[in-house]
Protein backbone atom coordinates (compact mmCIF):
# COMPACT_ATOMS: atom_id res chain seq x y z
CA UNK A 1 0.00 0.00 0.00
CA UNK A 2 1.38 3.40 -1.01
CA UNK A 3 1.32 6.18 1.56
CA UNK A 4 0.25 9.67 0.57
CA UNK A 5 2.49 12.61 1.41
CA UNK A 6 1.25 15.05 4.06
CA UNK A 7 1.53 18.71 3.04
CA UNK A 8 1.76 21.13 5.97
CA UNK A 9 1.08 24.81 5.25
CA UNK A 10 0.19 26.14 8.70
CA UNK A 11 3.48 27.13 10.27
CA UNK A 12 6.56 26.12 8.29
CA UNK A 13 5.68 24.64 4.89
CA UNK A 14 6.69 20.99 4.81
CA UNK A 15 5.92 17.72 3.08
CA UNK A 16 6.26 14.49 5.03
CA UNK A 17 6.11 11.03 3.48
CA UNK A 18 6.72 7.79 5.35
CA UNK A 19 7.86 9.83 8.36
CA UNK A 20 10.57 11.63 6.37
CA UNK A 21 10.56 15.35 5.55
CA UNK A 22 11.10 15.96 1.85
CA UNK A 23 13.43 18.67 0.53
CA UNK A 24 11.24 21.43 -0.90
CA UNK A 25 13.99 23.74 -2.09
CA UNK A 26 14.28 27.37 -1.11
CA UNK A 27 11.78 29.93 0.18
CA UNK A 28 10.29 30.69 -3.26
CA UNK A 29 9.52 27.03 -3.93
CA UNK A 30 8.00 26.67 -0.45
CA UNK A 31 5.78 29.74 -0.96
CA UNK A 32 4.63 28.45 -4.34
CA UNK A 33 3.78 25.02 -2.92
CA UNK A 34 1.86 26.63 -0.04
CA UNK A 35 -0.08 28.91 -2.40
CA UNK A 36 -1.01 26.05 -4.74
CA UNK A 37 -1.98 23.81 -1.83
CA UNK A 38 -4.19 26.36 -0.06
CA UNK A 39 -6.33 27.21 -3.07
CA UNK A 40 -5.65 24.60 -5.74
CA UNK A 41 -6.72 25.55 -9.25
CA UNK A 42 -7.39 29.22 -8.57
CA UNK A 43 -4.10 30.48 -7.18
CA UNK A 44 -2.06 29.36 -10.19
CA UNK A 45 -3.75 31.98 -12.36
CA UNK A 46 -2.98 34.69 -9.82
CA UNK A 47 0.66 33.63 -9.58
CA UNK A 48 1.07 33.59 -13.36
CA UNK A 49 -0.61 36.99 -13.67
CA UNK A 50 1.70 38.52 -11.05
CA UNK A 51 4.94 37.10 -12.44
CA UNK A 52 7.04 39.04 -14.88
CA UNK A 53 6.39 38.29 -18.55
CA UNK A 54 8.64 35.90 -20.44
CA UNK A 55 11.18 37.41 -22.83
CA UNK A 56 10.69 36.86 -26.51
CA UNK A 57 13.36 34.65 -27.96
CA UNK A 58 15.49 35.35 -31.03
Amino acid sequence: MKTQPIVQVLGPTAVVKDGQSLDLGGPRQRRLLAALTIDAGEVALKIVALSSPLRACC
